[in-house]
């Protein structure tokens, strides 16, 4: 190969590697990033609500416990007044928003379920609820058509 194919070949890799870089960050959009810390910090206190032998020093306290509940509460109202991006326009998009909108105010008050839980020290019930939020976000996604990560 001669010198000017090589650079050709680079710079059309190279091209198209910032190209499908920069795609794959524009598919995750503002609301996307708020679900992944929610769902990030979701997975955080259910390890503090089941701590192991291992992880027993570690675990949070109730105090700090109460804190992140706070923290995700806030975190669910946030993203419930947001609204999902248009995926094209018309009726398709109107539901997609009915059904967001449906799902999201018995979320909010599952996450407020389980910030009374926390704050009464009732762990085990606490630890029921984050099973029912996981199934109400897998059941959220597969009404909304998102695939998980």
């Amino acid at each position: 190969m001669t010198l000017p194919t090589l650079r050709l070949l680079l710079a059309l890799t190279l091209g198209f590697s910032l190209t499908a870089h920069a795609h794959g960050e524009a598919e995750h959009s503002p609301m996307h990033d708020k679900m992944e810390a929610l769902n990030r910090d979701l997975r955080t206190l259910k390890r503090s609500l089941t701590p192991s032998a291992a992880t027993a020093a570690a675990s949070a306290t109730p105090k700090e416990q109460l804190a992140l509940a706070d923290k995700l509460l806030a975190q669910v109202k946030e993203l419930a007044a947001m609204k999902p991006s248009a995926k094209g326009g018309g009726p398709a998009d109107v539901e997609r928003l009915a059904t967001y909108e449906k799902r999201m105010q018995p979320l909010v008050e599952k996450f407020a379920e389980l910030r009374a839980a926390i704050a009464a020290e009732e762990t085990n019930k606490a630890q029921e609820i984050v099973k029912a939020l996981n199934k109400m976000k897998e059941e959220g996604h597969e009404a909304m058509g998102v695939e998980e990560d």
